[in-house]
């Protein structure tokens, strides 16, 4: 009695190891997430540079404006 129990035991602890293809299938998906939130904060970090570079652009634009009209009064 005692021994069916172990053994049973036994089955159901390794039943519920991961497999060598499960545990490569679950590092993949992590890898892919990783990936995908990598490339996301690149993606917002761009959208922020960009922004940053268009309010350059436009405030040097409009210093210009005001030099360029305090000449003319």
């Amino acid at each position: 009695m005692l021994l069916a129990e172990e053994q049973q035991y036994i089955e159901e602890m390794e039943a519920k190891e991961e497999t060598t293809l499960e545990r490569q299938a679950k590092m993949r998906e992590r890898a892919k997430f990783l990936k995908e939130k990598r490339e996301q904060e690149r993606l917002k970090l761009v959208q922020e540079k960009l922004d940053q570079r268009w309010r350059y652009v436009a405030a040097s634009e409009l210093l210009v404006l005001l030099i360029f009209f305090s000449f003319l009064v």
